[in-house]
């Protein structure tokens, strides 16, 4: 435990800020940009870990496409990009 914790305190999070700092003039008023990365580390992550133990498609061009649109216009129908 206390690598994984020294781990994700030098080397993750301090990325997570980095990117944080980088999209916070984008992310709507009432979100918390650091909040926000996390979340998108987490999909990622989640995305990966998926594709590495289920055998998925080596070609993540679909994914990345569908992680950018979520990312930039969410999810809920009728809130599409126009």
């Amino acid at each position: 435990m206390a690598l994984g914790r020294k781990l994700y305190r030098e080397q993750i999070a301090p990325i997570l800020k980095e990117r944080s700092e980088a999209i916070g003039g984008l992310v709507k008023e009432g979100l918390d940009p650091e909040f926000v990365e996390l979340a998108m580390f987490g999909i990622f992550f989640a995305v990966a870990m998926d594709r590495t133990f289920k055998g998925g498609a080596k070609d993540l061009s679909g994914v990345a496409e569908q992680l950018t649109r979520l990312a930039t216009t969410g999810f809920p129908k009728g809130f599409e990009a126009a």
